[in-house]
């Protein structure tokens, strides 16, 4: 056996071995298994470097070619244009193709599938939902083999689907083509998905031996709204302020008057294995948003005792703020393809909705402005239990 042959096998046992893991540690997010293990028929044939919109449809939509990378000049501020002088970047896919306002939708379908949502053994779990199961056929749709009218056609069907629900459950009408929000129509399609949800009791304590419980049950993407005074916190200490065992504002006491009683926050059973973070649009040069090694101290309700959370940052749909409307983009970790380190990118508006990844920007930022100064929706992978680490040389 060669060296590369032995290089590539221990990479194939780091492999399993972290699937194991997270089989055995989070064994919701997995994937449900499917009947085939046949590779791909793209993996079969040599794929084509595409600089032009044009290339990249006809490569993308031919079951026997397929495309490898993408040659673009990337700007500072995320925008790009593909052309023949421009630098190799890796094809991670496409999304819907953008048309009457509809990138929140769009952001929110890419997102979706990056997570596998309605892929993963949790998803089995639930029951019917109009808006989560319109989500999820978005997920299923092969985006790259469609055409731009048929991307538009299929978007504008499922879309159709999630604004029915919306005037069902809340009596609201909307129309194709008005302007919602990602992170509205994110909590429609998602909000009975278990994954996302924490249960947590709330005590307030006073001194004078009065104590009040009051349970919660709160999806995560509601409950952690980016929304303090103090705009130069990091995501971290937003987190440990709502997790924090010990809330430090004083709350009046209920029974004796006397503003001297705190609250005691405890988790109930696990914490999610994804976490959703909102973010009011026109927040500015938040810290760390981006970040891997995400920490904070909290309390189970079956011990008391004070456990610490990790978590890092998997992508984000981020926006775009003007006088008059907003523009929402999908920036994620290219990990999973790629060099962790590097960033994918989808706008629905360029390239009929190309998956661009291998992105690292000069500045060492994941996002670049002004779309980081404008996050919408932020995920973040739990990792309290670490990810194998083997020594390939040994």
């Amino acid at each position: 056996m060669t060296t590369q042959d032995e290089d590539t096998r221990c990479k194939e046992v780091v492999l399993d071995t972290q699937k194991l893991a997270r089989r055995l540690t989070c064994p919701v997010v997995e994937l449900i298994p499917t009947i085939s293990t046949y590779p791909k028929l793209f993996d079969l044939f040599d794929k084509a470097v595409v600089s032009s919109t044009k290339e990249l449809l006809k490569a993308s939509q031919d079951l026997v070619c397929g495309v490898k990378e993408v040659r673009a000049i990337l700007r500072s501020n995320g925008n790009y244009t593909l052309d023949p002088t421009g630098d190799p970047f890796p094809y991670r896919g496409r999304g819907p193709v953008w048309s009457n306002n509809s990138c929140a939708f769009d952001s929110c379908i890419v997102a979706a599938t990056f997570l596998n949502i309605g892929q993963t053994n949790w998803d089995r779990y639930n029951g019917a939902d109009g808006a989560r199961d319109a989500l999820i056929g978005c997920v299923k749709t092969n985006w790259a083999s469609l055409d731009i009218a048929e991307s538009r056609l299929e978007r504008r069907i499922s879309l159709a689907a999630v604004l029915s629900r919306i005037k069902k459950d809340t009596g609201k009408t909307y129309k194709i083509g008005d302007k919602l929000g990602a992170r509205y129509l994110w909590e429609t399609c998602t909000a009975t998905l278990d994954e996302f949800d924490l249960n947590f009791q709330d005590s307030t304590i006073c001194s004078c031996g009065n104590k009040r419980n009051v349970n919660a049950n709160a999806n995560m993407q509601q409950a952690l709204d980016y929304n303090i005074k103090d705009r130069k916190a990091s995501i971290q200490e937003v987190l440990q302020i709502f997790f924090g065992p010990r809330q430090n504002r004083a709350l009046q006491c209920p029974a004796c008057k006397r503003t001297k009683a705190y609250k005691r926050r405890i988790v109930i059973g696990e914490l999610p294995p994804r976490l959703v973070v909102t973010f009011q649009m026109g927040d500015t040069a938040i810290p760390e948003v981006e970040s891997d090694n995400i920490s904070f101290n909290y309390l189970l309700a079956d011990d008391g005792e004070e456990e610490t959370a990790y978590y890092k940052w998997l992508g984000g749909i981020y926006g775009s703020l003007n006088d008059k409307a907003s523009h929402f983009r999908v920036y994620w970790n290219d990990g999973g393809e790629g060099d962790p380190q590097d960033t994918k990118m989808y706008c629905g508006m360029t390239c009929a909705g190309l998956i661009m990844g291998g992105i690292r920007y000069k500045d060492g930022q994941r996002v670049p402005n002004p779309w980081r100064r404008n996050p919408c929706l932020v995920f973040y992978k739990h990792v309290n239990v670490p990810e194998c680490q083997i020594d390939l040389t040994s």
